[in-house]
């Protein structure tokens, strides 16, 4: 009886070791699918303040493309004025 015994108290004792085992394999990815968020979210930043540097960088090339163009239509536009004057257009009354 008691070396029956002894065998089941061996064997639960596996049975614990192994569960045990388990236990801190799981532990192991947990830490490991934590570490791999924590980078994701640090990447996931790096490209929101990239691409919003870059919204901002395109906004303002695009303002400059529109000043430019209104400048040179605005020149265009002041020089046909000043020829039509100068070559004899009644411009200022």
């Amino acid at each position: 009886l008691c070396v029956h015994a002894v065998c089941k108290v061996e064997e639960v004792k596996t049975v614990m070791v192994d569960n045990i085992e388990k236990v801190l394999e799981r532990g192991d990815k947990i830490d490991l699918l934590v570490e791999k968020t924590e980078n994701m979210q640090t990447q996931a930043n790096k490209f929101h303040k990239v691409g919003r540097q870059l919204r901002d960088k395109m906004f303002w090339a695009n303002i400059r493309q529109k000043m430019f163009f209104f400048m040179i239509a605005g020149g265009v536009v002041g020089a046909m004025v000043l020829l039509y004057c100068i070559n004899g257009g009644a411009c200022f009354g």
